[in-house]
């Protein structure tokens, strides 16, 4: 299929314009691998340049190489990219991403509780681990993993040998992560079984660990965000941009709503209906069985209206959340084709 348009939001949220945002995709598909994008972010004035950032673009450039010429003997099979937060992970690896489909390669992008969600469900049709990396690796020649975290010991069971199916099937691997691999699942039950394995196998899969720590320890999603708040700190006192960009605005330009009164309430309930209709009281389903479900006092088809205890402060895991951003348009789970990207600009507020 034709490469895609779109880069995933996180980064997205590095750029000022959406102008910046076809730059870099048209710089990435034209020139050719992901430092040709870094480079135009960069001069453009979009990236602030960082030593840390080219460290591993020298590694996902190797990547690239591999994935765009089919040489699935050259190169290293994957990159570990592991950082505090804010330090550009994310939006390295989307870089290669969309290099990788200018190239012509098949893709797949996934977050990684979207990996072992749909790691378990083929687990109860009967299928090993080794097998549905495999059927990963058949269907695209890259697969970049968002926010690998261990929580779980039947996630932490499982992942080595996932991981190293769909190395072993040809496909080159990409995840970032917080933690170091050897720090995952810390204290967790059973941890001494899991975790040196997994450490061992990405060495002797040829999977690239690198650490990622932005110069100065520079948040670079907290610099973009005081952008875009002191752009707009006087745009209203009901509603603002606190972005500066106004393609990713609910409505009208407005991102927030402050104080949080009837007005807010109501500007919001007026924005959400202007996209997608009436709103009204749904429950979700949730569960293979259905049995559970999480009641939205006002949805429509392109998102919700929900408080934070709702959301928080409720019995819900990885599985639940992903099913809520589904019914809401938000994102695009592993049985469907293409991403997990943000489709719809529902929001859940």
């Amino acid at each position: 299929r034709p490469p895609s348009r779109r880069v995933a939001q996180p980064l997205a949220n590095m750029l000022r314009p959406t102008n910046g945002l076809r730059v870099l995709v048209r710089a990435c598909h034209s020139a050719g691998g992901p430092r040709a994008g870094y480079n135009a972010a960069t001069s453009s004035g979009y990236f602030r340049p960082d030593p840390m950032q080219l460290a591993a673009l020298d590694h996902l450039e190797k990547v690239y190489a591999r994935v765009s010429t089919a040489h699935t003997g050259a190169g290293p099979a994957g990159v570990y990219l592991h950082g505090p937060v804010g330090s550009g992970k994310t939006a390295l690896m989307d870089l290669l991403l969309q290099s990788c489909r200018g190239a012509g390669a098949s893709c797949r992008r996934l977050h990684f509780h979207e990996l072992m969600e749909h790691a378990h469900r083929q687990m109860h049709k009967k299928r090993a681990p080794p097998e549905i990396g495999a059927d990963l690796a058949a269907e695209a020649s890259l697969v970049c993993l968002d926010e690998m975290a261990l929580t779980d010991i039947a996630d932490a069971a499982i992942v080595t040998r996932l991981l190293e199916g769909c190395v072993s099937g040809g496909a080159a691997v990409v995840t970032t992560s917080n933690r170091r691999p050897e720090e995952l699942y810390w204290n967790g039950l059973n941890r001494h079984v899991y975790i040196p394995g997994f450490c061992e196998m990405l060495g002797r899969r040829g999977v690239v660990v690198h650490e990622l720590q932005a110069e100065g320890d520079t948040d670079y999603r907290a610099r973009r965000a005081d952008q875009g708040t002191r752009r707009k700190a006087e745009a209203s006192a009901v509603g603002g941009d606190v972005s500066g960009d106004g393609a990713e605005a609910a409505a009208g330009g407005v991102r927030y709503h402050w104080p949080a009164d009837g007005a807010a309430a109501a500007a919001i309930r007026r924005s959400f209906e202007a996209r997608g209709g009436a709103l009204g009281r749904v429950r979700l389903p949730l569960g293979e069985s259905g049995r559970r479900g999480l009641d939205l006092p006002l949805a429509n088809r392109v998102g919700c209206v929900v408080s934070f205890a709702t959301l928080c402060g409720s019995a819900l895991g990885a599985a639940d959340y992903l099913e809520l951003a589904r019914r809401c348009g938000l994102a695009r789970g592993p049985r469907g084709r293409g991403d997990a990207v943000h489709r719809r600009r529902g929001r859940a507020l």
